[in-house]
């Protein structure tokens, strides 16, 4: 059974946040996560540590950026448009590409 979409910016960091604690990692924001984590960022779909959260909204999916950014995680603001629902991260390697 599919997750109801986080309506709170602090709810979907957090869910975030108990998958990638401990690693190098990078968050973003998209409408299509799995393009972004697998076509640009180059994340492996079998091997690679990543996770996507649905949001309510794209102002939820963009606050929840800025909670993991403020907390160390690797990405910068913007990107994403009003389609965007999605918070996503990886654990950065040397086969992935953060500015991809």
């Amino acid at each position: 059974m599919a997750r109801e979409p986080y309506k709170t910016p602090l709810g979907a960091a957090k869910a975030v946040h108990r998958r990638m604690a401990g690693t190098d990692t990078y968050s973003g924001i998209a409408a299509s996560p799995a393009e972004r984590l697998f076509d640009h960022h180059r994340v492996d779909p079998e091997r690679g540590h990543f996770v996507a959260v649905k949001c309510a909204n794209d102002r939820v999916a963009r606050e929840a950026e800025k909670i993991l950014h403020a907390n160390g995680y690797r990405g910068g603001p913007g990107g994403g448009s009003r389609k965007t629902r999605w918070v996503y991260a990886y654990e950065v390697t040397p086969n992935t590409c953060e500015k991809c």
